[in-house]
């Protein structure tokens, strides 16, 4: 990538910078590090191994780990926490967009990273240092030879040329070394970390990482011995989910509760509901809850994605079940409807319902009308 260092101040100042910080790292050693830096850097990698575990326990992170376990193939990514492993190629899943840069330079950089990696999405772009000339739009006046051209669609070519360290001179040999070794290193000592968290780190609750059966009465046998009729499996312990599971134990109908959230699974656990814990978009907690067994599924969570997701899972596992879905607006319901619900229940048309019956209802205010004989 050719730049032009006219307007880069002191560039020989800079390489020999770069190759006195090379010097110094390589000639570190443990013993030169001041106390205060250790415990500094103990403190950030456990607080880094922590978010990736505590990730785990929320709902997004149970999706993916359920979604990348089920993928098959050689396993030779570890899953943080998770008690298993995945493909490389889904651990690569995740894709990158890197953060707005601030200067040319910056972009320049960025973009060669970007052309290096197999799952970057977007590179995020300030047009602060812009212009529009002829119809384009370019980037890197008076810092880059040949500036980035930015199509109608925002996109640049992808660089071909060698990085700014290496055309600059900033990079020394013996520095490039000591990149190479660095990640030589982390490789090898990457998966000895990930086995010794998952060995010391307590994993969400459940054998298979995510699952606890907790209260499912005479677990899977319940609902075995329900025969045709099976159980129902309400998903969501939330206000609309703690209504219907209470009126489904005032009908002695046999039930399990699906539900995630810390706060609602304890909630759930003191009200004596038979309970799987974990997310419902993951198929062996479905199958946690014999869903091939059951009678109907309820879904009582507001988020769609989510719900269509148990709904895809659900109907795979179970052609035959009945699926009944809440829906806050029409194309909501539209939008499960076409992935297999077979019931939806749509806040506001049951609100219309609801107000038409109280209509025509006499009585005290607030009294539901009469049930009919």
């Amino acid at each position: 990538m050719p730049v032009d260092t006219a307007n880069i101040a002191s560039g020989a100042e800079l390489t020999d910078l770069t190759g006195r910080l090379t010097d110094f790292v390589a000639g570190l050693s443990y013993a030169d590090l001041p106390a205060a830096v250790l415990t500094s850097a103990k403190l950030f990698t456990l607080e880094c191994i922590g978010h990736m575990v505590a990730g785990l326990r929320q709902p997004v992170g149970q999706l993916v780990a359920g979604y990348v376990g089920d993928m098959g193939a050689k396993a030779e990514a570890s899953v943080l926490g998770a008690g298993f492993q995945t493909t490389v190629a889904e651990a690569a899943y995740a894709r990158v967009a890197l953060h707005c840069p601030l200067s040319p330079l910056a972009l320049a950089a960025s973009l060669q990273l970007d052309a290096c990696l197999p799952n970057f999405l977007v590179q995020e772009h300030n047009e602060v240092n812009d212009w529009r000339e002829g119809g384009h739009t370019y980037s890197g006046r008076g810092y880059l030879k040949e500036p980035f051209v930015l199509d109608a669609d925002g996109c640049v070519a992808e660089p071909q040329g060698p990085g700014l360290g290496v055309e600059l001179g900033l990079l020394p040999e013996r520095g490039r070394d000591l990149v190479l070794a660095g990640a030589i290193i982390s490789i090898l000592v990457n998966p000895i970390v990930f086995a010794a968290v998952d060995r010391l780190v307590p994993r969400p609750p459940g054998g298979d990482g995510v699952t606890e059966r907790a209260g499912v009465p005479g677990s899977s046998d319940a609902a075995r011995g329900a025969g045709r009729g099976g159980h129902l499996i309400l998903v969501g312990y939330g206000g609309v989910g703690r209504s219907v599971a209470r009126g489904l134990r005032e009908r002695g109908e046999t039930f399990v509760v699906i539900e995630d959230a810390d706060d609602l699974v304890e909630t759930a656990q003191a009200d004596g509901m038979p309970l799987v814990v974990g997310h419902a978009a993951t198929p062996h907690i479905l199958a946690a809850a014999d869903v091939t067994l059951a009678r109907k599924l309820l879904i009582a969570i507001p988020n769609v994605f989510e719900s269509g997701q148990i709904v895809e899972h659900a109907r795979a596992a179970s052609p035959s079940l009945t699926i009944v879905a809440r829906a806050d607006s029409v194309a909501e319901a539209e939008h499960l409807a076409g992935l297999g619900a077979d019931v939806i229940v749509e806040r506001r048309a049951e609100i219309a319902r609801g107000l038409l019956a109280h209509a025509g209802a006499e009585g005290r205010r607030g009294m539901p009308p009469p049930a009919p004989d």
